[in-house]
């Protein structure tokens, strides 16, 4: 027998606010449609099917009852739906939005973040230090977020890694790699040398993949290297959001859960690419780095970089009086086309149009990410879709999902 829940949901807009609700009775019977009824008030909800009388009690919202209107009932979804004005209590203005905007510069906080703590890198999962003790960086450097080539005037005016005069030339040919106690930041991110790692604790994969010996969670990649190079210089590079860089010594026992974290991660990136070319729909591709395998494509569209979403779902049998809990959220529509490799259905040549379109519009901004950090990124956008109710999971042929904003304050 299926259990009885009361799911509700809602989600607040700071532009118009509006606060969009709506509620599902999954196993509301046929009979019971016209008992139905749904009472408002300046901070609770109320819902009678029959005698029973469910109330929510809205934490951080106060609505206006006066203003409800649009009140439909979906009998194939069982669902309510109506709209009303709210006011959002404790909102942060506009000027704190942009200020915590331009603090999520990613790779200028993690390395200032590595030049304090140095070796005290951990794996996100277990926490389990991946350094060795006595690793130390002389320099931690940015990397260029794209058309590095340009830059390589500045980076190479001391011919880094290069003995000949024609450093400059013969770089745009290569990747950069770190050389001795150095370390590269990228947007997503970590290039360092494997000789540094705890080898103890870190294991490198005959496939190339990087991982925590403990919990055997994914960390990196090997990128490739010289044949008959010392396997102590060999590059790794290490996913930014599958790593802890702090002291975690005085860190209470409570951990964050790492989907939180992933959440964090990826809608810090977004707010942060959005922000910095002034874009709200992204194209994110990854190649599977074997010739016989096509790229990976995300279509990602930013719908709302900032809005406050509530969410309960009890049972009603064990409790008729609940909260709803809120959470800030960036709202998005997402389609993708992975690799032959990863999905076994045909082409959809529909998505495959719409990427083709996507390309060729100049307002769109594409993104790289390492593979295993894509296939993180759609397994995230994939089950935050699915906690939505099933009549908000589509959308003018996109999926919709969210990610949850990272704390800031």
């Amino acid at each position: 027998m299926a259990t009885k829940s009361l799911l509700f949901y809602a989600s607040w807009n700071k532009s118009t606010e509006v606060f969009n609700c709506l509620i599902s009775f999954k196993s509301l019977k046929k009979k019971n449609k016209a008992e139905t009824e749904v009472e408002v008030e300046a901070s609770i909800i109320k819902i009678k099917i029959g005698k029973q009388e469910y109330r929510l009690t809205l934490g951080n919202i106060v609505v206006q009852p006066n203003t409800c209107r649009g009140l439909v009932y979906n009998e194939q979804e069982e669902e309510i739906q109506f709209s009303l004005k709210g006011d959002l209590l404790n909102q942060k203005t506009s000027t704190d939005d942009s200020k915590s905007l331009r603090q999520l510069s990613n790779q200028s906080l993690t390395v200032d973040s590595i030049e304090r703590h140095q070796n005290k890198w951990f794996c996100g999962l277990c926490r389990q230090k991946i350094l060795a003790d006595w690793c130390l960086f002389a320099r931690v450097l940015p990397l260029p977020s794209e058309n590095w080539a340009d830059f390589t005037d500045m980076w190479f005016c001391c011919n880094h890694g290069c003995k000949d005069n024609g450093a400059t030339q013969a770089s745009k040919t290569k990747q950069l790699l770190p050389g001795t106690k150095e370390c590269f930041v990228g947007d997503t991110y970590l290039l360092v040398a494997r000789g540094y790692t705890n080898k103890g604790f870190v294991k490198v994969n005959k496939s190339g993949s990087v991982v925590c010996r403990r919990c055997g969670q994914q960390l990196g990649v090997v990128m490739e290297t010289d044949v008959g190079a010392n396997e102590d210089d060999a590059v790794l590079r290490l996913f930014l959001h599958s790593i802890v860089i702090k002291d975690i010594s005085y860190e209470v026992s409570t951990q964050i859960p790492l989907s939180e974290d992933l959440d964090g991660f990826f809608s810090r990136l977004l707010h942060e690419q959005s922000a910095t070319y002034s874009s709200y729909r992204f194209i994110i591709e990854a190649n599977p780095g074997t010739p016989d395998q096509s790229v990976s494509t995300c279509l990602v569209w930013l719908l709302d970089a900032n809005v406050a979403m509530f969410t309960s779902e009890k049972n009603p049998q064990q409790n008729f009086e609940f909260s709803v809990q809120q959470m800030s959220a960036i709202k998005i529509l997402f389609k993708c086309q992975l690799c032959s490799s990863h999905s076994k259905r045909p082409v959809d040549y529909v998505t495959k149009s719409v990427i083709s379109l996507w390309r060729k519009d100049n307002t769109v901004h594409g993104v790289t990410l390492p593979h295993p950090v894509l296939l993180q990124l759609l397994r995230l956008l994939v089950r935050n879709c699915k906690l939505l109710p099933c009549t908000q999971r589509y959308l003018n042929g996109f999926h919709v999902s969210f990610l949850r904003n990272q704390d800031t304050s």
